[in-house]
């Protein structure tokens, strides 16, 4: 959504290209912008060239955080994997990792997802008065309407995502022009770990994210002594069979080198 809004904002003034979704080694390959031309991308990465620019003053980064238990629903949705595959292969530290790195950046706007959802209005002014194009709250309302979730869904709806992925030669490529896959959203509601999840599995979560989400005002469900449990198993049924399989796989690679 901040991706369609800050495009939004910023193509009436013709100030903007989109560049959809880059990583670090994507990144590089940008185009200069020219005439102090905005390019709009979109990363679920930290960037640390990016993060220079940042720093400089030469970029603007729009950053939001979700409640990492909805987080991981998410990819349940989105990528049909059982909530132990997405915690065995590493998602949440990632996640954690990431988020650090970015809220440690200065001339960051950093929203909270809840907040976004509650009150798109008040994101697309925030974004706004942070791009340097301030905009009414009339206009701010109508650009909350225009990616509310039900527009969302009409939209994705009309996308020929089969053209898309035969462009592509991949089944998840978002729509070029909008970010949105075709399994972009479910419900969008916030608390939805508390029907998804078990209870043991929120416990490995929040074992593992303890201090971020008190840190970003989300409360523990789970007693003490559950966590402490659901962090030993994790470690041992989860983190070390990954730990393993790489130190294997390091290895291997190592004698093919040696051999090579």
């Amino acid at each position: 959504m901040q991706y369609q809004m800050a495009a939004e904002i910023l193509e009436p003034c013709g100030k903007v290209k989109r560049a959809g979704y880059i990583n670090s080694n994507t990144y590089l390959s940008l185009p200069s912008s020219k005439n102090r031309e905005f390019l709009i991308v979109k990363t679920h990465d930290f960037i640390p060239a990016a993060a220079e620019t940042i720093e400089q003053g030469n970029a603007k980064a729009i950053y939001a955080y979700r409640d990492l238990r909805d987080v991981v629903v998410s990819i349940m949705n989105t990528l049909g994997e059982h909530p132990y595959s997405i915690l065995r292969k590493g998602y949440l530290e990632y996640f954690i990792k990431v988020d650090r790195q970015w809220c440690d950046l200065r001339n960051v706007l950093i929203s909270k997802y809840e907040e976004i959802v509650m009150h798109p209005d008040k994101e697309a002014s925030r974004i706004s008065d942070y791009l340097g194009e301030r905009i009414d709250d009339l206009k701010a309302a109508e650009i909350a309407d225009k990616f509310s979730i039900a527009n969302q869904r009409k939209r994705i709806q009309q996308i020929d995502y089969k053209t898309i992925y035969e462009k592509s030669g991949r089944s998840s490529t978002p729509d070029p022009h909008s970010m949105l896959k075709i399994n972009h959203i479910h419900s969008g509601k916030e608390g939805q770990w508390k029907e998804r999840l078990s209870s043991f599995q929120v416990a490995i979560i929040e074992a593992l994210a303890y201090k971020w989400l008190l840190s970003k005002g989300y409360e523990v469900s789970q007693p003490w002594w559950k966590r402490c449990l659901a962090t030993a198993a994790y470690f041992l049924f989860l983190k070390l069979p990954r730990l393993m399989n790489s130190s294997f796989s390091n290895f291997f690679n190592a004698i093919k080198k040696q051999k090579g």
